[in-house]
């Protein structure tokens, strides 16, 4: 199954190897695109406001990500082609999203972020809705995962934060702490 371009259907999958190798297909795809850039940078340059109004009509209001709604000026113009992967910044290339939903697909193009978002908001209804033991099992493997390779707080508040103390005092010690 072949990777499909922005706004045509989305490919329907008979097995769970056939999805696994078409994300396989997309990531090729997008190192492929970043190996081809090489080191020849590529800068961005400002949109001004003509220019971001028509990128928001392009989606008509709204995020090309997630779908939702934007509102007011809450937004940033992300590139299809990711700029990481030689995508210029060009009012062809940019669509409205969410500030959220730009900075969580990082380098990924939007086919390979929408079905990523697909599969948790799956995972999510199968844990919630369905109690599923194995989505339960993922979960648990997933947290595990995050906390073998979480960096440690930059900052005495995020110290706080993960420790569950509401005030750190200057030592760095919870409140609590002896």
């Amino acid at each position: 199954m072949t990777g499909r371009e922005l706004g045509t259907s989305t490919p329907r999958f008979r097995a769970v190897a056939d999805l696994v190798e078409h994300l396989r297909k997309l990531r090729l795809q997008r190192l492929s695109r970043k190996q081809d850039r090489g080191l020849i940078p590529n800068k961005r340059k400002r949109l001004n406001a003509a220019a971001r109004q028509m990128i928001l009509d392009k989606t008509a209001g709204h995020c090309h990500l997630c779908g939702g709604h934007i509102d007011d000026d809450a937004w940033e113009a992300a590139h299809v082609l990711p700029h990481a992967g030689g995508g210029q910044t060009h009012e062809r290339n940019l669509l409205a999203a969410h500030p959220v939903c730009n900075r969580m697909r990082w380098f990924y193009g939007p086919e390979e972020f929408q079905w990523i978002l697909r599969l948790g908001v799956w995972l999510r209804t199968q844990l919630e809705e369905q109690e599923d033991p194995a989505a339960t099992q993922v979960v648990q493997r997933f947290l595990e995962h995050r906390q073998r390779n979480r960096h440690p707080p930059r900052d005495k508040v995020a110290r706080a934060e993960a420790t569950g103390d509401s005030s750190p005092d200057p030592s760095g010690k919870p409140s609590d702490a002896p």
